[in-house]
């Protein structure tokens, strides 16, 4: 899953791309299996400007995995 969250006090945007390892009926996360939490996306950040040829060697960015153990 692919979420986010808008937070216009820190003038940022929170990205995590996510992986559900249960849900509950009503299509709720109960559990995660993988977190994938991404850098925050100022509102005001301009566009890096990398062209094609410059993507291959530009920095990926960083991610943190965290596994989330059940209980």
């Amino acid at each position: 899953m692919l979420l986010y969250f808008m937070d216009a006090e820190r003038e940022q945007i929170r990205v995590e791309l996510s992986m559900p390892s249960l849900m509950d009926a009503n299509g709720y996360v109960c559990q995660w299996s993988e977190r994938n939490i991404l850098a925050a996306i100022l509102f005001n950040q301009e566009p890096s400007g990398v062209t094609e040829d410059e993507y291959a060697e530009a920095p990926k960015p960083e991610v943190v995995r965290k596994r989330i153990e059940s209980v």
